[in-house]
């Protein structure tokens, strides 16, 4: 309905955390102002953009089998269970994050 859509894109907006949308193939959909503020960078810098921009390089080739996997058999879960995550900010520099993955259908 329409009041959901508006609480949907109300919660999205002014989530305190950041989230990063991506779709099926990795690449980034939407991310919410969070996120733009953590990272360093504006959701149209971000907007068709591989996840792994957002991953420090050493991890990235990881990252994208552990990515098409979840794709190919989604669930919910927290991503690295007790490691220390990071992601990169715009300018290059790690930032302490915490993964957790939902699958969402595409309408």
């Amino acid at each position: 309905s329409m009041l959901d859509q508006a609480h949907m894109t109300s919660l999205f907006g002014n989530a305190t955390e950041g989230i990063v949308l991506t779709n099926g193939r990795g690449q980034i959909v939407l991310v919410n102002p969070a996120a733009e503020r953590m990272f360093g960078y504006r959701a149209n810098e971000l907007n068709d953009q591989p996840v792994e921009i957002l991953i420090p390089g050493s991890f990235r080739h990881g990252h994208q089998a552990l990515r098409e996997g979840f794709h190919k058999k989604p669930s919910n879960r927290s991503m690295g269970a007790g490691r220390d995550l990071f992601a990169l900010k715009k300018k290059r520099r790690g930032v302490p994050c915490r993964n957790k993955f939902k699958s969402l259908q595409e309408k």
